[in-house]
């Protein structure tokens, strides 16, 4: 059973207390599903209760490749896919998944203020560049301020022709055509649609 289809057995059952016994291979256990229990990796999780296992499921969210992770945590080397199956229990799966998400959510967040922050700096910036300019009755330094703003802003799109200007003006509509299936070509790419 894949993990996902774990999470969606646990989330129908989780409306009545159930102990489900399960056997694999000579060992017995029992799965409790409780009532608001939530399978999935986006609700807190504690440390996992084996010391080993939380070890492993740090270390591969740390990067670490598993059978490294695996001998990192305690574990004695096993060619044998042990560390596989500890990766997949659903419990270290969930851990892992915690871990890294709160390691992104950092990041991003960390990249979001820096960005707010170097946006905010240069706004404010070209707003007292533009207010010196204002001072000094130069309109030409205002509007240059005013429009740096706006391009900050993403109120104004640069867009710059590619090519040696005007090469396309004297072409009749059928050369462009041709030119457009030619560069098309080369690159790669299906010809333009023709039809209109």
């Amino acid at each position: 059973m894949t993990v996902e289809n774990h999470h969606r057995c646990l989330d129908v059952a989780s409306s009545v207390v159930k102990n489900w016994p399960i056997v694999t291979g000579k060992q017995k256990s029992v799965i409790t599903v409780v009532e608001n229990q939530s399978p999935h990796p986006e609700m807190k999780m504690p440390v996992l209760k084996n010391a080993r296992a939380e070890l492993f499921a740090q270390a591969v969210a740390n990067g670490m490749m598993l059978e490294q992770a695996y001998t990192a945590a305690g574990f004695t080397e096993n060619k044998k896919g042990n560390p596989s199956r500890l990766r997949n229990r659903i419990e270290v799966d969930r851990r892992i998944t915690e871990l890294l998400s709160k390691r992104a959510s950092k990041v991003i967040e960390k990249v979001a203020i820096e960005i707010e922050y170097t946006r905010e700096k240069l706004l404010a910036e070209l707003e007292s560049a533009r207010k010196v300019a204002e001072k000094a009755k130069n309109g030409s330094a205002m509007a240059t301020a005013t429009l740096g703003k706006a391009k900050i802003l993403g109120l104004i799109i640069d867009r710059r022709e590619v090519g040696e200007v005007g090469a396309f003006t004297s072409m009749t509509d059928e050369e462009l055509l041709e030119e457009a299936k030619k560069r098309a070509a080369a690159l790669g790419l299906p010809p333009p649609d023709t039809q209109h």
